[in-house]
């Protein structure tokens, strides 16, 4: 017992400097290469677009970036263990949070540190792992249940799956050689090491890439590294066996077959880790997560409310995506899925029961722009707040933020009433403040008149034409770029009718899917051209993916020795 300690310990400390090794190649810049250059490399797309000398945009071809070393955020990991092994439970909860990269997302590169807890935090889940497969009856593993010819066909299936492509002979033989090592004589405690060190190995916690087999400045990604993208991006998981096939057939750079691929995959539920992943980070509900309203002002607040707000939300956005509706509904949509606690807080009907129904909209409705989660986490606790609302809208919507407050921003003056919930006088309080120094004025000058159009929703969402006091709302106000409106609709005109929104979007879900910040202007060469030819009406989602995994920015990359 103690020798198998020992070797266990052992085998503990290699995989911790393998790990701190990768991740240390990703703080330093590195592009985490794999020795060993996969055969595929040599494939070219069968559309021509070899991919290695950047894409064509409005100026000419817009240069390639290195891909990005990602490492398995918490969603992703709990997905991974799905799909590896049937395993539907939370094992990332005691994680540490996943930080968010410049474009808001957890799975940008830049943002995914590691350190020496996280590694422990991996090491001490995969035996939980460990322990939950070999305890399932029956066993997702045991396609045969003893000797070493049988183990090596369990581990290298296992491997396979779980490092998204077949592995080095020399891996095998490691972790066979693990396996042999093991002082017990029950053909699973030998193999409930394997599946330990498998997942702590850096090849299942990173997406790395194989080193070109020339000195080339950019290569097409392998089959199995194109595969492994498209499912992270799409499932948050790793290929399934239709994808794995294909890319160990050298067919996945094949145009047809890649698009055939995507169609397939935004028909699979699992399509609903859009909603959960990219849906939930730009639209910034991890925030809404957080806020709390004055039951005292608004007393049908509470969880249960709380709880159908963001689920009306999630609910539109796996539609948009699940059901291959236009990206454009994000903006226009005239209807969305409420249950009956936002039917009664709307005064909407058609919605009676728990879960969400689709339903038509009023006239005062529109998209995810007049969600009560999306009005509430742009407020404070007892009133509305146009600066926050005027903030979310230009940098989730229009990618137009104005940076973060100067340090040392003075507090709202009072009202004139010394009521400090009188949102009558929201308009009077703000223009004294930005009076107050040159500072305000050139942010709120900005945030303030499109936050005003928002006035007709009070914090809770609930639409409304007076104040409490009986004052009129004014919902006017005027873009950075001039355009003015009377309130809210009018705004929603002006937001559909060019295509501000449809280049926000493309940078923001680019950013997600790709793994690097994409809201930057030097993005602008890929984004505005796939943004052009695939977010409009009548445009479906579909169109959006199949133009962005099919555009040599996503299927090649930049090659950083």
């Amino acid at each position: 017992m103690a020798n198998e300690r020992a070797k266990s310990n052992t085998s503990a400390l290699w995989v911790f400097a393998s790990i701190l090794l990768v991740g240390s190649a990703m703080t330093q810049g590195c592009k985490g290469y794999f020795g060993g250059a996969d055969d595929s490399r040599t494939n070219q797309p069968s559309d021509g677009s070899s991919g290695t000398s950047g894409v064509a945009g409005a100026s000419g071809p817009c240069a390639l970036s290195p891909a990005p070393v990602q490492r398995l955020t918490k969603l992703e990991y709990n997905n991974v263990i799905r799909d590896l092994f049937g395993l539907n439970k939370d094992y990332s909860a005691t994680f540490s949070e996943d930080a968010e990269g410049l474009a808001g997302f957890t799975t940008e590169a830049e943002a995914q540190n590691l350190s020496l807890s996280v590694v422990n935090d991996y090491w001490n889940v995969a035996k939980l792992v460990a322990n939950d497969v070999f305890a399932a009856n029956p066993n997702p593993l045991l396609t045969c249940i003893s000797g070493d010819a049988c183990a090596k066909t369990i581990i290298t299936s296992l491997a396979t799956k779980a490092f998204r492509q077949p592995p080095p002979d020399d891996e095998i033989t490691s972790l066979m050689a693990l396996y042999k090592a093991s002082s017990s004589p029950v053909f699973t405690d030998a193999l409930k090491v394997v599946v330990r060190a498998i997942l702590v190995s850096p090849r299942f916690l990173f997406r790395v890439y194989e080193l070109p087999p020339s000195s080339a400045e950019s290569t097409p990604l392998t089959d199995h590294e194109l595969a492994s993208r498209l499912s992270f991006f799409m499932w948050g998981s790793i290929p399934d066996d239709p994808l794995l096939t294909d890319a160990s057939q050298g067919r996945l750079q094949q145009t047809e077959v890649l698009t055939s691929h995507v169609r397939r995959m935004i028909a699979d539920p699992r399509i609903s880790y859009l909603s959960r992943g990219f849906g939930y980070q730009w639209l910034k509900l991890n925030r809404f997560e957080l806020t709390n309203l004055d039951t005292t002002r608004f007393p049908t607040w509470n969880d249960s409310l709380k709880a159908s707000m963001k689920n009306e939300t999630l609910a539109f956005v796996d539609n948009v995506f699940a059901q291959d509706q236009s990206v454009m509904d994000f903006v226009s949509a005239k209807y969305s899925f409420l249950d009956r606690n936002m039917s009664e807080h709307y005064g909407i009907g058609g919605a009676t029961g728990s879960v969400p129904t689709k339903v038509p909209l009023d006239d005062h409705r529109v998209g995810v722009l007049t969600h009560a989660s999306i009005l509430a986490l742009t407020s404070v606790a007892n009133r509305t707040a146009p600066v926050r609302r005027g903030k979310w809208l230009l940098e989730q919507i229009l990618c137009s933020g104005v940076g973060a407050p100067p340090a040392n921003v003075p507090p709202l003056p009072p009202s004139p009433n010394g009521d400090l919930q009188d949102e009558s006088m929201i308009r009077q309080r703000l223009s004294q403040h930005t009076e107050q120094g040159s500072s305000c004025k050139a942010c709120h000058g900005t945030l303030d008149p499109i936050g005003f159009a928002y006035e007709n929703y009070d914090a809770a969402g609930i639409y409304r034409t007076a104040y409490s006091n009986g004052a009129p709302v004014d919902a006017s106000g005027q873009l950075p770029t001039g355009e003015t409106f009377a309130n809210f609709m009018e705004l929603e005109d002006i937001l559909r009718s060019d295509n501000r929104f449809a280049q926000c979007f493309t940078k923001r879900f680019a950013s997600f899917a790709e793994g690097r910040d994409m809201t930057a202007n030097a993005e602008l060469c890929t984004t505005a051209a796939i943004a052009e030819s695939s977010v409009s009406q009548p445009k479906r989602f579909s169109d959006l993916v199949l133009r962005l995994v099919t555009d040599p920015t996503f299927r090649s990359r930049k090659v950083n020795y």
